[in-house]
């Protein structure tokens, strides 16, 4: 008769010695120690994993689990097999990491080394569930530009209500967007007059707000953008996007 494991046992001994072994950090650990826990094999010892859903089952930031989860590659502990981004978010508000954090380093990393994009919320946006209601000034990220100008940024609402100080970052690097979204059509028009339209793309926020923000959005480019319509919603997209 076959006997039982000892999960029990199992587990301690994960935790005493292979954990202490594999030399772990604290987040490392809580993250490899909920793959062990949550993931679920079928035949293959293979797994699909969602940084989101790491994050929130470990209460980290989605780049915190992303840059865990490549530490513990990095240290033999699981082997990365594909990776479906198509490109990266920053959000400082939802992220409440500093503007330095090894995350964002990864993501650029990553961005330069695979050909992705970058989104870095700006503007000044008070809702509830943020880890910090400042202001995402877009120039706090210019460091981050100048190390890496190959990486394609899009500077999401075009910094909201002060829509100049996007301007003048993407002024200063070549490699620099913004999109439309939060932004009126006159302000939409000082913005072809001040940057031109080749790093200007149509942006909505998030459709769930509701259910005609994307034509209002199109709408008020349309009123906006005149003869540079076709170039914002097309050329200037895949430019900005990719191979995506």
């Amino acid at each position: 008769m076959t006997r039982r494991p000892d999960f029990v046992r199992v587990w301690a001994q994960v935790e005493d010695y292979l954990v202490a072994a594999l030399a772990l950090t604290p987040a490392e650990r809580v993250v490899y120690l909920h793959l062990l826990r949550h993931t679920r094999f079928c035949d293959e010892r293979v797994a699909w994993v969602s940084k989101g859903a790491v994050a929130r089952g470990t209460h980290l930031s989605v780049f915190t689990a992303r840059f865990v989860l490549r530490s513990l590659e990095r240290k033999g502990c699981l082997r990365i097999l594909d990776r479906g981004a198509a490109g990266f978010k920053i959000h400082p508000n939802m992220d409440g990491l500093p503007v330095d954090a090894p995350a964002y380093r990864a993501a650029f990393e990553v961005a330069r080394e695979r050909d992705r994009f970058i989104i870095v919320h700006t503007g000044c946006f008070n809702v509830i569930g943020y880890q910090n209601q400042r202001p995402a000034d877009p120039s706090l990220f210019e460091p981050w530009f100048a190390r890496y100008p190959e990486v394609r940024v899009c500077l999401a609402h075009m910094n909201r209500d002060h829509p100049e100080e996007a301007w003048e970052v993407m002024r200063r690097h070549d490699q620099v967007w913004t999109d439309t979204s939060w932004q009126s059509a006159d302000s939409i028009r000082r913005a072809v007059d001040a940057i031109g339209p080749e790093r200007i793309v149509l942006g909505s926020d998030w459709p769930l707000l509701h259910p005609d923000l994307q034509g209002d959005s199109l709408a008020c480019l349309e009123r906006a953008a005149g003869p540079h319509l076709a170039h914002i919603v097309d050329a200037s997209a895949r430019e900005l996007l990719g191979e995506v």
